[in-house]
């Protein structure tokens, strides 16, 4: 290999900053995370043709701070029993069965330790819990909350979630 240090990219070790991908079933502590104040969650998500007729609910526990819906802050209908509504209008979406970015933003100084339950979807046809796979990143960057392309193009198809 004939390439000098120059012509190679390193990657930082230091990925504090950067996405990375968490499993999130019923309940995710994000220790490795180290001891955060605040974290992003994100995924894309599909919904089907006419599942937003009627406004879906996006139900979190209640250190969920904001929920934004590409790039678009979601509207808190109800906050109760430790959880959280947000209320996910047809005009926030891409439409037409299309990905749209989902975003979390998390304030841990609320619980005793950094644990997220995963969120919940009801729309008029299903309901779905949204364990498996998100994007985790600390702190409370504006920039998390929407990314420069459509998420079909922009997120790693390990976060997708489709309502059936």
């Amino acid at each position: 290999d004939k390439r000098t240090t120059r012509d190679v990219i390193a990657v930082s070790q230091n990925k504090h900053n950067e996405w990375q991908i968490y499993e999130l079933e019923k309940n995710l502590s994000l220790r490795s995370l180290g001891k955060v104040p605040t974290a992003s969650l994100r995924s894309a998500i599909r919904f089907p043709a006419g599942a937003l007729d009627d406004p879906a609910t996006l139900s979190v526990q209640e250190q969920v701070t904001g929920a934004w819906l590409n790039g678009k802050p979601l509207v808190l209908k109800a906050s109760d029993g430790g959880m959280k509504q947000f209320q996910i209008n047809k005009a926030l979406t891409f439409g037409n069965d299309d990905a749209n970015l989902l975003v979390l933003q998390i304030d841990f100084s609320r619980v005793a330790s950094n644990l997220v339950t995963a969120p919940t979807i009801k729309t008029k046809l299903v309901s779905m819990e949204l364990n498996g796979y998100w994007e985790v990143r600390p702190g409370t960057d504006e920039s998390a909350r929407n990314i420069p392309l459509p998420a079909k193009f922009g997120m790693s198809p390990d976060v997708f979630y489709s309502l059936p």
